[in-house]
């Protein structure tokens, strides 16, 4: 309060009859209204008017951290992992996840329209898996699985052209 009467003292806030006729105080207390009542009346009007802001700002800012917390308590959703999966083989065979139990499978993810990088990835991963077949004598075979990532155009057809090509014949 000792800060609004400090204020209140100010000469520009003691306005004439002239800006009083367009203000926003209500017309049946313009006239009724001591300069001291008035200046209560705009206090009141300042509090409620901060208190509703300050209410408004406390419930957006409140749903926006609740949103938050859902978010990072992954509420969202949960990923499928290791579940069954359904694959087509370059023959046109079907391959499920049952196939390869008991087995070490070295998974690429490629396409068959790749000019450079994949056919000689692939490569590679032929020569690794012979070596780890001759050298190393595995407990369990090894099985090497091109997963396609370009389905409309990597047709079985086109998988079996480049496997023979490339005398991958152990490759699903």
């Amino acid at each position: 309060m000792r800060v609004f009467s400090y204020i209140s003292s100010y000469k520009f806030l003691k306005m004439p009859s002239k800006v009083l006729s367009r203000s926003l105080i209500p017309v049946r207390f313009r006239s009724t209204l001591s300069p001291e009542e008035r200046m209560r009346y705009i206090q009141w009007c300042s509090y409620v008017v901060i208190a509703g802001s300050a209410t408004v700002a406390a419930v957006s800012l409140t749903r926006d951290f609740m949103k938050a917390g859902e978010l990072s308590e992954g509420k969202y959703g949960l990923p499928s992992i290791g579940g069954d999966f359904n694959l087509i083989d370059h023959n046109g065979n079907p391959c499920k996840l049952s196939d390869f139990r008991g087995k070490w499978v070295l998974l690429y993810f490629g396409f068959c329209r790749c000019p450079d990088i994949c056919p000689e990835q692939i490569e590679r991963l032929v020569e690794v898996s012979d070596r780890i077949m001759l050298i190393e004598k595995p407990k369990y075979p090894l099985v090497p699985v091109f997963v396609s990532v370009d389905s409309e155009r990597d047709t079985p057809d086109v998988l079996a052209k480049l496997f023979t090509t490339f005398d991958w014949a152990d490759w699903y």
